[in-house]
């Protein structure tokens, strides 16, 4: 008996370690490792000789870029870890989230990518990109905010439309999209479906208890 009490034990600790490896980081709705990057509907750039194309890079798939561009999003991710909240970034995205009544404790980042763009050596010269991306991760869409250098641009001609982020930048480096917590839903993967674990875990911490109270019950025979 005290073999099979401590097996159960020891299992219920198991799962409850892969429970917590589950959580998810601070100010992320999920990992951002589990989103798939967002399609390009539309890279428009102002300049009709502009030979440029846009490639859009998932923080999962970071490994695939140069060493700049993937210190450049794991630095905005640690940024966005770490903040105690996110609306500090930047002033006017801090002004436009007040002007509709939120605060930063109900917002989270859904999706953090890289937007690059190859094959224009003399793009100095050609302007900016007009953007439309379909993605998976913008209910509940509240802004955008993109790593420029080493500070945070708030994107504020960024609009949604039928599951299309539409807007227009300059400057390409890591864009974070911000929503409200409330109203998001995230993408149903097979990595968000753990319910079992839980359920595993009841059921075994049931058993313990139960055992142990049995156990106890005969002592005071």
């Amino acid at each position: 008996m005290k073999k099979f009490l401590f097996f159960l034990l020891t299992f219920a600790m198991i799962v409850t370690l892969g429970v917590t490896a589950f959580a998810e980081p601070g100010n992320f709705i999920t990992s951002p490792s589990k989103n798939k990057a967002p399609e390009i509907i539309d890279g428009t750039n102002d300049s009709h000789e502009c030979t440029a194309k846009l490639v859009i890079t998932a923080y999962a798939d970071r490994h695939t870029l140069n060493d700049e561009k993937k210190a450049k999003i794991e630095y905005a991710y640690e940024v966005i870890v770490n903040a105690d909240d996110i609306t500090t970034f930047n002033v006017d995205f801090s002004d436009y989230v007040e002007k509709i009544g939120l605060t930063g404790d109900k917002l989270a980042v859904s999706d953090l990518f890289d937007v690059s763009y190859y094959g224009c050596d003399d793009h100095e010269y050609h302007g900016g990109f007009k953007i439309s991306l379909r993605a998976d991760t913008l209910s509940g869409f509240v802004g955008l905010l993109h790593l420029n250098g080493d500070e945070w641009d708030y994107v504020d001609n960024a609009t949604v439309k039928d599951d299309v982020l539409t807007f227009y930048v300059e400057d390409l480096s890591p864009f974070a999209i911000v929503v409200e917590t409330d109203k998001h839903v995230p993408p149903q993967t097979g990595d968000n479906f753990h319910w079992w674990i839980y359920a595993t875990l009841m059921a075994v911490s049931a058993v313990a208890l139960g055992v142990v109270g049995y156990k106890l019950k005969t002592c005071e025979k």
